[in-house]
């Protein structure tokens, strides 16, 4: 039995509930880097952690190696593995990373120049500064320029880091405007969608007729339901803050626009439900 987890919230109880109904089976809990599972009452015995980033990867690389003489199947696997490359932040050009590699340790100028500047700034610290210097002053005004109220609380969270829009008619619909990072403790996954206080939103019947209406308005050909969120899916090109193309995009690139229209795509969603309901 393999439990699959990529940007969703572990259910109470999840894998417990997988050994009881199969007591005598092989349990593996995969990810997208190999982490424990957040279910406390289950044996760290039983069961086993596998992730994307090495076994997934490494068992397709296997298999592309013995397709060789099926372009299409070689083609699609070599497609999976660089999207999987993309959502756990690894460089996709291997070949290009061993050259720089080679050029950092074969001379002690450059091997002693590339400690300095990791020890001074590591990704963890660049991501941190462009939030703290850009992010957060783009969600300020666009609070301001829309007329939301903005939480941005969450932002230090060292689990799950996502910052919520308001207003009243957002309110009164028991539902935030949540953009999050969706991976535990780093800063990939990046997406957003319609988020709720209540983890099974998609069972609350008290606003059905509206929240149906809030899903086959949003991105209906790739939104997903999971805990917490009535929709959510990851944003195109911003959703690996650990590649440095992609903090480029953001610090210099079209990022701020883009993130402004994903606000304006989702209050249109409710300004279109609050007409009609008056």
């Amino acid at each position: 039995m393999i439990e699959n987890k990529i940007y969703a919230i572990e259910q109470p109880n999840q894998l417990t509930r997988y050994r009881n109904y199969h007591p005598s089976g092989k349990l593996f809990y995969l990810t997208l880097d190999g982490k424990e599972s957040e279910d406390k009452n289950i044996d760290k015995n039983d069961y086993e952690c596998i992730s994307y980033e090495n076994d997934i990867i490494n068992w397709l690389e296997e298999c592309r190696k013995e397709s060789v003489s099926i372009p299409n199947l070689r083609e699609a696997i070599t497609h999976y593995i660089n999207l999987i490359k993309k959502l756990t932040g690894q460089n996709i050009n291997t070949k290009m990373s061993e050259d720089i590699l080679e050029k950092i340790v074969g001379n002690k100028e450059r091997f002693e120049a590339y400690i300095d500047l990791t020890k001074s700034c590591s990704y963890d610290n660049i991501v941190k500064k462009i939030i703290r210097e850009d992010f957060i002053t783009l969600i300020d005004s666009i609070a301001k320029k829309l007329s939301l109220d903005v939480d941005i609380s969450h932002l230090d969270d060292k689990e799950w880091k996502r910052v919520y829009f308001f207003n009243d008619s957002i309110r009164e619909l028991e539902l935030q405007l949540c953009f999050e990072f969706r991976t535990s403790k780093r800063y990939i996954g990046f997406g957003y969608g319609f988020r709720s206080d209540d983890e099974n939103v998609n069972k609350n019947f008290k606003f059905k007729e509206s929240y149906d209406l809030i899903k086959s308005n949003f991105d209906n050909n790739v939104q997903k339901e999971t805990l917490y969120y009535l929709t959510w899916q990851l944003f195109d090109n911003y959703s690996n803050w650990e590649d440095l193309e992609t903090l480029k995009n953001i610090k210099f690139g079209s990022f701020k626009s883009d993130f402004e229209e994903k606000v304006k795509e989702m209050l249109a969603i409710i300004h279109s439900i609050s007409e009609q309901k008056q």
